[in-house]
């Protein structure tokens, strides 16, 4: 991810920006910029080799796991709660495990539901920001 060209590191810029386009400061989103993907100090340079595009594609999958997380989490849990109580009792209704865990998804999107669109809109918001520094 790092490398050094001419004595400056260029490596691929953290998500979101401290520091915004044309001068703008931007909210800093401590989800987005997990602590194996900062670089303190370093001088940011767009690239527009497979490094750029290898560093889109690492921030893409972080914030698709962080987007599918809250919901798929405590799905499995109930899941599995749900298939100890079912294998306990010897019950075989689907529907019995199926309501429960639809509920339980559906409490989830109302609570997480907002953050999620917030986490898709800031990355989505600032890939069309990276738009002009390819074309450099």
């Amino acid at each position: 991810m790092r490398s050094m060209v001419e004595g400056k590191c260029a490596c691929v810029p953290p998500f979101p920006s401290t520091t915004g386009f044309a001068g703008v400061q931007q909210r800093h989103v401590s989800l987005l910029n997990p602590p194996h993907l900062r670089w303190g100090g370093c001088k940011v340079e767009p690239l527009a080799g497979t490094d750029y595009f290898i560093g889109v594609a690492q921030q893409a999958l972080w914030v698709l796991a962080l987007a599918c997380a809250p919901i798929l989490i405590p799905a499995l849990v109930a899941g599995l709660v749900l298939g100890m109580i079912q294998a306990a009792t010897s019950i075989n209704e689907q529907t019995l495990a199926f309501v429960p865990k639809l509920i339980i998804v559906a409490i989830c999107l109302a609570l997480f539901g907002g953050a999620i669109l917030t986490l898709l809109a800031d990355f989505t918001r600032e890939m069309f920001h990276r738009i002009p520094d390819l074309l450099r």
